[in-house]
């Protein structure tokens, strides 16, 4: 895993995040990708219910003295693998400890699997996330993807007249996710505890 480690900023190799929530996650199409706008809400039951919903393995479990509660919104970057969509790049603007994911699969990377490499969001360098997270989205996703193990998907991404045309769409669905919280609270039934944001 080291050379994964090897660009500025990463936190972490580690493990692969909890999957964004279809009911509080607004899919845009944008060319060859799919982009899902999620208000994320985060509780240490929910985390702890999804590892175990994913049975991974005690050394993939954080310590739940680690955990804190999170909210904010997610911007989720997918690409189609045998009809399927498969995520490869995050974007979790949370209210606090905002990072961001490259998203590497097995299919992609055989020596090391399936993992995530984690970078943080210095909000006092670069501003309000959200903004920041649109702005990677238009100059900067194919060189993204490409880290990601999805070359091919970067290529594709270039110039592509329907990603460029989705772009305004995403940047209104994360407007509308920013004014959910109280919705999605709801729909995560209220639990109250704590959540990692690098599980997130």
């Amino acid at each position: 895993m080291e050379r994964r480690l090897k660009i500025p900023g990463v936190m972490h190799v580690g493990i692969m995040p909890i999957p964004p929530m279809p009911e509080n996650t607004e899919y845009v199409k944008a060319g060859p990708v799919t982009i899902g706008v999620e208000y994320r809400y985060l509780t240490l039951d929910m985390v702890m219910a999804e590892f175990k919903k994913q049975n991974r393995p005690p050394e993939e479990i954080p310590d739940p003295a680690t955990i804190a509660t999170e909210e904010g919104v997610s911007i989720h970057v997918m690409g189609d693998v045998g009809g399927d969509l498969k995520e490869y790049v995050r974007f979790d603007c949370l209210s606090s400890g905002p990072h961001y994911h490259y998203i590497g699969h097995k299919r992609d990377f055989p020596d090391y699997g399936d993992h995530s490499v984690v970078a943080g969001i210095d909000p006092i360098s670069i501003g309000e996330p959200i903004p920041w997270a649109l702005d990677r989205l238009r100059h900067r996703l194919p060189e993204m993807l490409a880290f990601a193990g999805r070359k091919d998907l970067a290529e594709k991404v270039k110039g592509n007249a329907e990603y460029e045309a989705a772009l305004p769409e995403v940047a209104q669905a994360a407007k509308r996710a920013s004014a959910r919280s109280e919705e999605a609270a709801k729909a995560y039934g209220g639990m109250k505890g704590s959540a990692a944001a690098s599980s997130g």
